[in-house]
């Protein structure tokens, strides 16, 4: 059963609407199998159609221990013991440990391994093409030990193929006692999934060549995260108005802008300095058009006069600040007492990310040439500009983006940004990232340079103050009240490291340039975000990955060289720090852009790492890494608390109890386990078609092997000891957080480690 071929998804061929519901459903369905919050088990299958299919218990059922064979499972009524049956193309991973004396347990089901069918009991009769396939289902399931079909024959109940998501999600909840209102909520977020595929399936974005810019790439995704089963949801909080599909380009947004004042706004480093251009930018086109009443927002300033610019209109004592026009509603909500909102006239068209909230500015800002009424971007930020691992690429200085707050959620998180977070950002980059161990000519860090937060009183109301952690700002504990408000007025300028990419010089070093005999040398990148490479179903090229159709991946010679050298390079840029420092970024594919060539055969340089949300720290051996002997014990160390009297940084990175900090080394290895294997190149692997021949997963043992030795903490977490393999990894569960109610501070169960997987074995498919 090993398939040499890209497996590609045959739910491609159904209709948008169908299509759009498979692609949720599957990814509930895989959710709820990985996370054993369902127990499902395998049988193999003779038919042109699948090669197995997939029995799911009932929730209830799946919560206790697998029944005797001569206590079968049955079927009375829609609510009992099968919640669905999911025919397979492809054979799954098995838990190592399955104790249901029917079959194997699968440990890890993967959408990919599906067919484009879910079936589910319902009163009715049942479908009309997948007849054949549920009859032969049927057949097998009713001559093995340890079923109780007879309910199909004398009911009505039948299997029929689901049509949407809700229904098995429903069935799941009722049958697992979860809260009525969660229920409803995680419905919501469901059916707003399908209603967003739906429109990507029929308004499919362009397919990017290397001739495409970066932000081409970043809006090129057709269906987005590959298992989360909220990978589409847009929910809109209130006061915002909700739109529906095609009524907004989200990808094309407007920024406006308000002030605060400078007592109300807690400002990180160069933000006021940085921004201050794009107040430049912002056109008056029509000062008479209609604005917000709010004095000084009507295009005149103080003294009377016309303003020309947006900056003009700026009382000195206050904050200019950029907002996602969506976000205005908020603003004047909760902020209206002190935000100056300015008017519709005062904008800047600007391009979003994949993650939305994340925008490019136009060129002519920062790139190439800096505004005329003021000073080039500095790289103060630089704390040692003589020392080459401190400082950036010479002579290239990076354009910036902004990251927004925005009140939407997108897959189970608002995209808000809280003020830990705004906190944490510039000063991680500032004091943590110059003295981390690791390649600076291959691995580029999207750095915060400043930040903004709300700081006042919300709305009037008296807000319990927490003292300052340093520079006698004003900062409020996290998760409190006044966090869940202030995080609707923030914003973050981050390096936007892909602009001007086209006219950069570029180094391979020798090491890196694999069956070459020395550095590579040329002129011009293409940055690409990673998610974008296992995309597919782009208008006018079919259904074939963007990694294979842009690279001619056309034999599996050719993908595993390829995945050879990505593997290789990815590991040399992102152990190191882990290894040696304790710190690992959160380098799943939306925060990773790749650096490839433009020159054919498009070589791989390196990659940039983009934000700091989702990084672990584990502050002891952070500090113990960084500091230096001597005569008078270890000093200079980075200490994240800002405690330690021989610390080189002068203030705390971080606010006690925030979410990035790791209690121990173990910690740090879970989270990287699962952005960098069960995430980032578990995809990668699979849209390779080099999955279920376990080749993929041969070459990541192979070069992990040689980046990261046996004698390291990391290996034994990973790969287990001599002669007992670590089985199964901690890995984050999507349906158990958000069931929850948890976004931040992740829960993880036991996943199959596939690290260890050797492909498809004879004896997984012996019928």
């Amino acid at each position: 059963m090993a398939a040499s071929l890209t497996p590609l998804n045959p739910a491609a061929r159904l209709p948008p609407g169908p299509r759009a519901a498979f692609a949720t459903s599957s990814r509930l369905i895989s959710c709820l199998v990985t996370e054993s919050l369902v127990r499902a088990i395998y049988f193999p299958l003779k038919s042109n159609d699948a090669t197995g299919f997939a029995v799911l218990l009932s929730g209830s059922l799946s919560s206790r221990p697998p029944q005797p064979i001569d206590q079968p499972y049955s079927i009375k009524n829609e609510e009992e013991d099968i919640l669905g049956i999911v025919p397979l193309r492809y054979v799954p991973v098995f838990k190592h440990d399955g104790s249901d004396p029917r079959g194997k347990e699968i440990g890890l089901l993967d959408p990919l391994d599906m067919v484009a069918v879910v079936f589910e009991i319902q009163q009715g009769e049942d479908g009309d093409t997948e007849v054949p396939l549920i009859k032969a289902i049927l057949t097998n399931l009713s001559n093995r030990p340890g079923w109780d079909l007879s309910g199909l024959s004398s009911s009505s109940l039948s299997f029929v193929p689901s049509k949407s998501p809700l229904s098995i999600w429903n069935k799941f909840a009722k049958s697992f006692n979860v809260e009525e209102e969660m229920v409803k909520s995680i419905a919501e977020e469901f059916d707003s999934s399908v209603k967003w595929q739906q429109y990507s399936f029929e308004h499919p974005p362009k397919a990017a060549t290397f001739d495409s810019p970066s932000i081409d790439w970043e809006q090129s995704i057709v269906e987005g995260h590959p298992t989360h089963p909220m990978h589409k949801t847009r929910i809109y909080l209130p006061p915002m108005t909700p739109l529906t599909p095609g009524s907004y380009d989200l990808y094309n947004p407007l920024l406006r802008f308000i002030s605060l004042p400078r007592s109300s706004a807690n400002v990180t480093y160069e933000f006021e300095e940085l921004t201050r251009r794009i107040g430049e930018a912002a056109s008056a086109a029509d000062t008479n058009s209609n604005s917000n009443s709010t004095q000084g927002a009507n295009g005149v300033t103080a003294n009377g006069k016309e303003a020309k610019n947006l900056i003009d209109l700026i009382p000195k004592d206050h904050v200019l600040i950029p907002i996602h026009e969506l976000q205005i509603p908020h603003i004047k909500q909760k902020f209206g007492k002190e935000a100056v909102v300015y008017g519709e006239e005062w904008t800047v068209g600007v391009k979003a990310q994949q993650s939305i909230r994340s925008i490019i500015l136009p060129t002519s800002i920062y790139y190439p040439s800096p505004s005329p009424s003021s000073p080039p971007v500095s790289d103060s930020f630089n704390p040692n500009p003589s020392n080459p691992l401190w400082s950036t690429p010479p002579p290239f200085t990076p354009a910036l983006s902004l990251k927004l707050a925005l009140g939407l959620k997108l897959t189970s998180a608002i995209r808000t940004i809280s003020p830990a977070s705004a906190y944490l950002g510039p000063r991680f980059s500032k004091w943590v990232v110059p003295g981390l161990s690791f390649d600076r000519r291959i691995l580029w860090v999207a750095r915060e340079r400043g930040s903004v937060v709300f700081g006042g009183d919300t709305d009037g109301g008296v807000v319990e103050k927490e003292k300052s952690l340093s520079q006698g700002t004003e900062q409020r504990g996290t998760g409190s009240a006044f966090e869940e408000i202030a995080k609707h007025c923030a914003a973050i300028v981050r390096e936007a490291w892909e602009i001007g990419s086209e006219d950069r010089e570029w180094v391979l070093p020798k090491e890196y340039n694999l069956g070459g005999t020395g550095e590579l040398k040329g002129k011009g990148e293409r940055l690409i975000v990673c998610t974008a490479l296992v995309e597919s179903g782009h208008e006018g090229v079919g259904d074939e990955p963007a990694v294979v159709r842009i690279f001619g991946l056309d034999t599996e010679e050719k993908r595993v060289e390829w995945l050879d050298r990505f593997v290789h390079l990815f590991f040399a840029a992102f152990l190191p720090p882990i290894l040696t420092n304790g710190v690992a970024f959160e380098a799943h594919p939306q925060n990773v852009l790749a650096r490839f060539a433009l020159e054919e055969p498009h070589q791989l340089l390196g990659f940039v790492i983009r934000d700091f949300g989702g990084i672990r720290v584990h502050p002891e051996t952070l500090f113990s890494s960084t500091s230096t002997g001597g005569p008078g014990g270890p000093s200079g160390g980075i200490d994240v608390f800002g405690q330690s009297p021989t610390r080189s940084n002068p203030s705390p990175v971080v606010i006690p109890g925030h979410s990035i900090l790791a209690p121990d080394l173990e910690d740090v290895y879970a989270r990287t386990y699962h952005t960098v294997i069960h995430n980032h190149l578990q995809q990668l692997i699979r849209v390779l078609g080099l999955h279920y021949n376990g080749k993929g997963w041969e070459v990541v043992r192979r070069r992990f092997g040689e980046v990261v030795g046996r004698e390291s903490g990391l290996w034994g977490s990973w790969m287990g000891s001599e002669g007992e393999e670590t089985k199964t990894f901690p890995g984050k569960c999507f349906m158990r957080m958000r069931m929850q109610g948890m976004y931040r501070f992740h829960l993880h169960g036991p996943f199959p480690n596939l690290i260890h997987y050797k492909g498809v074995q004879d004896e997984e498919i012996d019928y």
